[in-house]
């Protein structure tokens, strides 16, 4: 292995046996040769570690740390100190790459010298056998696909225009050393206050239009096949944020909508979900709190579709979300 890999590869595992050598064998059989990757036995109980292991003796790009059972957040931040690359990627353990993953990534981020590169990936359904691209969820993402932006470009957006897990970016390490970014030791959504605080402290953001990754879906072993449990851990992912990384009163309504989005889906697995709601009014303003309950079906149809407000001067009527100005 090079003493100064380009790209430095981190891999949480636990107990992931059975999709762990596609996933190694779809990174080593990578047509981008110069890379390390670190794999961080999170004490896993299967075979995992015997896995790595065999893996290791063929390969030397592959250094294993084993370690007692401390959560992914915490072995993503204990490779990620290992890592010597100009660039790191944290990928998962049960997912699976397309061949050139890493010299397209690579190739873009040396093109833009972006903090970081985004691509799309792949949802790989594991019952069924099938893959469906994602797309941004942003419908304008298409004026910038092929370009570079920061949180300055779009203020209202920034933190929706893609998801916060981590498995589809390419990071500049210097920029996520220097900045102190790093992974929350939570059992779920430990993922979130990384990727918040990546996304507004980058000054390059370069989009790469190709789904890379296959994010495996319908696993029994996924974080999120367990994590009703876990809901309340979206709150203190949050709150990490914004003590972490305080942010201008510009990029609040992008903020609120991201904790938005992920209280709805905490809530749909949520198995208190009374008490998940009284979190969820504490945190939001009201406004954010009246979007939230419209997201999670709580409000009566016709309020959907026909309210009101008004003004000294207006009454505003909205209809399918149609705003109509009437004087009083």
């Amino acid at each position: 292995m090079s003493k100064n890999p380009a790209i430095s590869i981190v891999m949480p595992i636990y107990n992931a046996e059975k999709y762990l050598k596609q996933a190694i064998d779809s990174l080593i059989n990578q047509d981008f040769h110069n890379f390390e990757l670190i794999c961080v036995n999170d004490g896993s109980k299967d075979s995992s570690l015997s896995i790595l292991e065999d893996y290791a003796q063929q390969d030397n790009r592959i250094t294993i740390i084993n370690k007692a059972n401390t959560g992914a957040g915490d072995s993503r931040n204990i490779g990620i100190k290992q890592a010597k690359g100009k660039y790191l990627l944290v990928l998962d353990a049960d997912d699976f790459f397309e061949k050139n993953m890493l010299s397209l990534a690579y190739q873009k981020a040396e093109e833009t010298q972006a903090d970081m590169v985004v691509y799309r990936y792949y949802f790989y359904d594991n019952q069924k056998n099938t893959a469906k691209a994602q797309k941004y969820s942003w419908p304008k993402i298409s004026s910038i696909k092929s370009g570079v932006f920061s949180k300055q470009d779009f203020p209202k957006q920034i933190f929706n225009i893609f998801s916060n897990a981590p498995f589809f970016k390419l990071y500049k390490r210097d920029f996520i050393v220097n900045n102190q970014i790093k992974f929350d030791n939570l059992k779920c959504c430990n993922d979130m206050t990384f990727s918040l605080c990546s996304i507004y402290l980058a000054k390059k953001i370069a989009l790469l239009d190709l789904p890379l990754v296959y994010y495996r879906i319908n696993t029994s072993t996924q974080i999120s096949a367990t994590r009703g449990k876990y809901s309340n851990c979206i709150f203190e992912a949050i709150q990490s944020f914004i003590t972490q990384c305080p942010i201008d009163k510009k990029y609040e309504e992008s903020l609120y909508l991201c904790a938005i989005s992920s209280f709805s889906y905490e809530y749909k697995n949520s198995f208190e979900k009374d008490i998940f709601l009284n979190k969820v009014k504490e945190f939001l303003p009201n406004k954010y709190w009246k979007k939230f309950l419209y997201k999670i079906g709580k409000v009566p149809f016709y309020k959907k579709i026909f309210s009101y407000s008004t003004d000294a001067s207006n009454i505003y009527f909205y209809i399918f979300g149609i705003r109509i100005k009437l004087k009083k």
